[in-house]
């Protein structure tokens, strides 16, 4: 599909590539591009020329489009209309009269994650061609993109190999129903590096009104939240298992004796706790005090750590909190909606994993889920009872939630995220070596204790996000914060 939807772009000057695809509102139907790729004045372009960085971006030169020729597969002439330039960027979008019947969404490059491609056309060839280019390094509003192929020396605009390639579109290697661009690339860099311009990070706005159109479609349904709860922690480590299984280790950001400082975590738990712990939807108060009931009564389940896994999830990945099951639900978990999936909707499930011994639960916990997966799919009657929407977001994003949730949209869950904490009391730490590194070296060995059949049981589909947090001793989090509720 991306293939067949690549365009040679011919001017008087100059050659590029771009891609044809169709507005998600209407038939009206474009070619994105790079700005350089279409203007006319390149060639006397003192600026560009002389290879002045972003100079193309700041760019306000009007293009003119009578001498430019959109060819598709190569022979099929597209008939352009109007064209809009990004007054910020090196992308411009031309509307043609020919549809296309191919929409295209604007997807989230993440530093050093994924493989990707683009289909582009060689200068003085009629046949596209296929770039295969490894995980992005992102700099601000850009993304280099390194070519997965025989080392080329020298890949600048000028050079014999790359020519007409500026203006191709990075897309991510799997299939989608619909075409997720990411980037589109405008510079080729020393040795096999290439640079492109993150989609994600325009803003899309004065174009949709130029053309009369809502040509990028947002998703369905996207929250606003608060993920400032994400501060309180520091990444020190992010492992890639496998392509679908993926841990990140975190310390709390305040340093305290022994180790950490948890008073700040602790008082951000006991703001909204009753959304996720509290069971009476009468009112807020008989929900709050529901909710002190659970903290108080059923201490044994872990409660304070449960919902620590919910705002660690939802801070992190950016994925408001929907429902929670009940406290001594079998299967006990957290549904959150991910804000940023490149789907129109999609959920995560979220669930502690325990705060024993990491070698033995990190791999228990996993299999608890992938082998009772079908348990954690939504659950009507749970979003009737536990999802306390109206208390937490406004009148537009409750509508919208329920759309979704009743809409028969959601096929299963995708999206899995596991919470364990490390009682740092039950290992022999030593002040020779950094508490960090102790930390890694902790989890490196509960990751060798994961069982390969475990490991194979994780479907292609199913994305699984491991967090693992210390602590300085055993239910010191829950003290803290049972005595700010008291």
């Amino acid at each position: 599909m991306s293939r067949g939807n690549a365009v040679k772009i011919k001017t008087s000057i100059s050659e590029s590539s771009g891609y044809h695809f169709k507005s998600s509102t209407d038939e009206s139907s474009y070619v994105i591009a790079s700005k350089h790729g279409l203007c006319h004045k390149s060639d006397i372009c003192v600026p560009f020329n002389s290879e002045q960085t972003e100079c193309c971006k700041s760019c306000d030169v009007q293009l003119n489009l009578s001498s430019v020729m959109l060819l598709k597969q190569g022979t099929t002439s597209l008939t352009p209309s109007k064209v809009y330039s990004f007054p910020n960027n090196d992308i411009a979008i031309v509307q043609v009269e020919e549809k296309s019947t191919t929409p295209l969404k604007i997807g989230t490059l993440k530093d050093n994650e994924g493989s990707f491609t683009a289909f582009g056309y060689k200068s003085d060839s009629m046949t596209s061609s296929r770039l295969l280019l490894n995980t992005p390094e992102i700099t601000g509003d850009e993304c280099y993109f390194n070519l997965e192929s025989i080392v080329i020396n020298e890949l600048t605009e000028k050079s014999e190999n790359l020519v007409g390639m500026s203006g191709s579109i990075v897309f991510k290697r799997d299939n989608y129903d619909i075409p997720i661009a990411y980037s589109v690339i405008t510079t080729n860099e020393e040795s096999n590096d290439i640079l492109g311009e993150q989609l994600k990070n325009i803003n899309f706005d004065p174009m949709h009104n130029f053309f009369g159109s809502i040509i990028f479609p947002e998703q369905s349904c996207k929250i606003s939240i608060d993920t400032s709860f994400k501060s309180h922690f520091k990444t020190i480590s992010s492992i890639s298992i496998n392509d679908n299984l993926k841990l990140s280790i975190l310390v709390p950001t305040r340093k305290g004796f022994p180790h950490f400082n948890l008073n700040s975590i602790a008082t951000e738990l006991t703001k909204e706790f009753e959304l996720i712990l509290g069971n009476n939807p009468i009112n807020n108060t008989l929900l709050t005090v529901s909710a002190l009931r659970v903290l108080e009564q059923k201490k044994e389940l872990q409660p304070v750590y449960k919902l620590l896994a919910s705002r660690i999830v939802e801070s992190m990945m950016n994925a408001p909190h929907i429902y929670s099951t009940y406290i001594d639900h079998t299967h006990y978990h957290h549904i959150h909606l991910l804000n940023d999936s490149e789907k129109n909707s999609e959920f995560l499930v979220a669930s502690y994993g325990g705060k024993e011994d990491l070698n033995k639960q990190l791999n228990s916990s996993l299999q608890q889920i992938l082998y009772h997966i079908n348990h954690y799919a939504l659950d009507a009657s749970l979003i009737s009872e536990r999802a306390f929407l109206d208390v937490k977001y406004t009148p537009q994003e409750c509508e919208a939630l329920y759309e979704v949730l009743f809409g028969n949209q959601i096929d299963c869950i995708t999206n899995v995220s596991i919470f364990h904490c490390i009682n740092l009391q039950r290992y022999a730490t030593t002040k020779t070596v950094h508490i960090d590194e102790q930390i890694k070296s902790l989890v490196q060995m509960a990751i060798k204790k994961i069982d390969q059949s475990t490991i194979d049981l994780m479907q292609d589909e199913l994305s699984v996000s491991l967090y693992v947090l210390p602590m300085n001793k055993d239910d010191e989090l829950a003290e803290l914060v049972e005595e700010l509720l008291k």
